[in-house]
């Protein structure tokens, strides 16, 4: 068995109140994603998705219409709270999971991500998770 690896918790402050945040990291995530350098199309990505209900996917698209998927949404609970598998060009099988929580704060929002489930990735687990 797979020693389980320490999440990653990352939170940063915004100046917008929750319910702006939650909709400009989901329903306006293909706007601020740097596909330039996380993705796997780069140039070729026409466009990113993130469908916003449980369920829903998040995909990058070519310009000739093929779509890879990155992951699926496991908990939408606008605008506090939402979660999602998170796997760019991998097997379903070693997605991680991703919990990000809008929080009221000093007039805007903190931002509070949490990553978990990296022993999936076997021996790539420590580098994936460095981002490397």
């Amino acid at each position: 068995m797979t020693t389980p690896l320490p999440p990653i918790k990352r939170s940063t402050d915004v100046p917008w109140k929750p319910a702006e945040a939650f909709e400009r990291f989901t329903a306006k995530f293909g706007q601020w994603w740097p596909v330039s350098t996380h993705s796997i199309g780069g140039t070729r990505v026409a466009r990113v998705v993130f469908e916003c209900q449980p369920g829903g996917r998040i995909f990058e698209q070519f310009a000739d219409g093929r779509r890879y998927q990155w992951g699926r949404i496991t908990a939408w609970e606008p605008p506090h709270r939402v979660a999602f598998t998170w796997h760019p060009s991998r097997d379903e099988g070693e997605a991680q999971d991703v919990e990000v929580r809008f929080e009221p704060a000093h007039g805007g929002s903190r931002v509070v991500l949490k990553s978990w489930g990296w022993e999936k990735l076997g021996p790539r687990a420590a580098r994936e998770r460095k981002g490397g």
